[in-house]
């Protein structure tokens, strides 16, 4: 008797799991499709200045980088992303990944944020090396 207790325990705590596995699927999908019907708010350049940057055929860590050209400071290019305005850094991923979510149907979020990071950083880097810094 008590085996078959167990046997049934367990049997429902693996389809639990399961359950709690999709769940978390879906919450998932459902995060990283809603942002890209939210409304892009222009609160730190028009319109019109982000869309002389978004050239399609650029990848998205490109266009952000023009964007960080833009938005941070003569100092700040220097700067790692960890170093900088984080609200503005937000900002642009959330901005590149609003406006390039179509093209961009095989990536997460994170792994556009992660290749934003990456441009940026190295950028920063190559800039310091050629300014002796």
């Amino acid at each position: 008797n008590t085996s078959i207790q167990l046997s049934t325990i367990a049997a429902t705590m693996e389809r639990q799991g399961e359950g709690i596995e999709n769940i978390e699927k879906e919450v998932a999908y459902i995060s990283e499709n809603m942002i890209r019907k939210l409304p892009i708010k222009y609160d730190r350049m028009s319109e019109e200045e982000v869309s002389e940057l978004d050239v399609e055929k650029e990848s998205p860590a490109v266009f952000a980088g023009k964007l960080a050209v833009k938005l941070f400071s003569e100092e700040e290019q220097f700067e790692l992303v960890e170093d900088r305005d984080q609200h503005v850094y937000r900002w642009i991923v959330d901005l590149v990944w609003r406006r390039r979510s179509g093209t961009e149907k095989n990536s997460t979020k994170e792994n556009v944020q992660s290749r934003i990071r990456a441009h940026i950083d190295q950028k920063a880097k190559r800039d310091c090396a050629k300014n002796g810094m």
